[in-house]
């Protein structure tokens, strides 16, 4: 079983490692993390509908989770706090993809941090 993994560029790479070890420490096994990175905000937010579909139409995807940097998006939200921006930018592409086995996350500081 596999776990799809959204990310805007190629060094968010790391989070392959870091969540086989989170996993691991878990002691869940059994669950492979499929990293895909698309080139930059633009390009994921332009891509992960389709992407997202066609991972989660396979059978040995548990879900699919897209992370990018919040302040990094081509976003343009609304005004009020990072709060409500974040779930307002959470929404939107939730339902872009509009599959119950995709969620998406905001690194509001740079992951590769």
């Amino acid at each position: 079983m596999k776990l799809a993994i959204f990310v805007e560029g190629q060094t968010e790479n790391c989070l392959r490692e870091f969540l086989s070890r989170w996993l691991e420490q878990k002691q869940i096994r059994g669950i492979g993390i499929n990293l895909r990175p698309f080139k930059g905000a633009g390009d994921y937010l332009n891509g992960i509908e389709r992407s997202a579909r066609l991972a989660l139409g396979t059978r040995d995807v548990l879900g699919a989770i897209g992370i990018i940097d919040f302040y990094g998006s081509t976003l343009k939200y609304p005004d009020g706090t990072v709060a409500t921006q974040y779930q307002w930018a959470k929404q939107q592409v939730e339902r872009k993809v509009n599959h119950p086995g995709f969620h998406q996350h905001f690194a509001v500081h740079e992951t590769e941090a």
